[in-house]
């Protein structure tokens, strides 16, 4: 809703919510977490075989947007969005977990996913509302090759 503020009325962005499938899930989960309902073996089933085809499907997306990327001239924008992502994110995932009292676990579970990689979803929002999505493209890509050498480190910190 946020991104397409820029290029559509508060209506439509609010209308544009409707479209998105993963606000249907998030429904339905609550309604079966909140009733107890046990969910059909076979569906279960179904279920999880998209849930283990997700990160596939994602992977392959990223290639098929890095064949058509086209480097954005507006590298300051690219080094902030990346270091947001690598350095920034993981301090406040750290201050957050230690303001939340989060131990172990928690605690690295919770940093350890502030500190990955903007997502391909990125991109594929950037495209439905019409943004810069070259530059979004751009932030994946060099994110995600730099990811190695901020999560490495955290992931030691963490660890000990």
């Amino acid at each position: 809703m946020i991104a397409s503020l820029g290029h559509s009325d508060l209506k439509s962005a609010i209308l544009g919510l409707f479209k998105v499938p993963a606000l249907y899930g998030v429904v339905l989960a609550l309604i079966v977490k909140l009733t107890g309902f046990q969910i059909p073996i076979p569906v279960a089933r179904t279920i999880d075989i998209a849930a283990n085809g997700a990160i596939p499907s994602m992977i392959v997306l990223l290639g098929l947007e890095l064949t058509k990327i086209e480097w954005s001239n507006n590298f300051r924008a690219l080094s902030v969005g990346v270091a947001t992502k690598l350095l920034i994110a993981p301090l406040v995932g750290l201050i957050l977990a230690s303001l939340f009292g989060f131990e172990s676990f928690q605690k690295q579970a919770n940093v350890f996913q502030a500190a990955m990689p903007a997502a391909v979803a990125t991109t594929v929002v950037a495209n439905e509302y019409h943004l810069e999505s070259s530059l979004v493209t751009a932030i994946v890509f060099v994110g995600t090759i730099l990811s190695p050498l901020t999560l490495t480190p955290l992931i030691v910190y963490l660890l000990r």
